[in-house]
């Protein structure tokens, strides 16, 4: 009975090891945010708002895009290497639709203007991406992701969160406004990615002292 035990424990642990963990999508997804930050320095003009860039909502569009179908190649890359196949297209599916929405959004202002004025929609068609993306998966580290995600890029696109940093002492300074909103979207992201790193870290571990 004990060898049954063991054999099921040893064949969970194998799974929980060789199953890609959402690592580097999460990762993928914090530099998609981290570049929106960059393109913040980078307007039409001294007098444009960021919602009226094209440049920044292009560049949305390119990168986010780009990282999906990075997440797909490299799940297949996985899949071929372990045997163990992860369908990345649901998230790519998910936020690249909600992304064509947000696009549709911005042009035409088919929203408040208090939801578009910064220009941060885009992050909201991605935190939809990951949301459906743990509906699917059915992880709980991704349904706590996404709990923490989704408000959170609504924030960013309805609240100036540099006022948080005012409070806290922290003096102004230029494009703070991009800087601490998008910049609190991409640190969740940045912190899921390596939670999941650390937890497949473990798990693989944890095979090693089981075999």
């Amino acid at each position: 009975m004990s060898d049954v035990l063991n054999d099921a424990e040893f064949a969970r642990s194998r799974l929980r090891a060789d199953r890609p963990s959402p690592a580097i999508p999460l990762l993928l997804l914090a530099a998609v945010v981290i570049g929106g930050i960059a393109m913040t320095f980078i307007q039409a003009g001294p007098t444009s708002f960021y919602f009226a860039d094209p440049a920044r909502l292009t560049y949305w569009v390119v990168a986010s895009l780009a990282a999906y179908l990075v997440m797909i190649l490299i799940a297949r890359r996985q899949g071929h290497r372990r045997g163990i196949w992860v369908d990345r297209s649901p998230l790519a599916l998910a936020g690249a639709a909600a992304l064509l929405v947000a696009v549709v959004i911005v042009m035409s202002w088919l929203a408040p203007g208090d939801l578009l004025i910064r220009g941060n929609v885009p992050v909201l068609a991605l935190a939809v991406g990951v949301l459906v993306w743990a509906m699917l998966e059915n992880r709980p580290g991704l349904w706590i992701l996404s709990t923490a995600l989704v408000p959170l890029a609504l924030l960013a696109n309805l609240y100036n969160m540099e006022n948080i940093l005012y409070r806290m002492g922290v003096p102004s300074f230029a494009y703070a406004e991009q800087i601490a909103n998008l910049g609190a979207v991409a640190v969740v992201l940045l912190v899921g990615a390596g939670a999941f790193a650390v937890a497949h870290r473990v798990a693989t571990r944890r095979l090693r002292r089981i075999a």
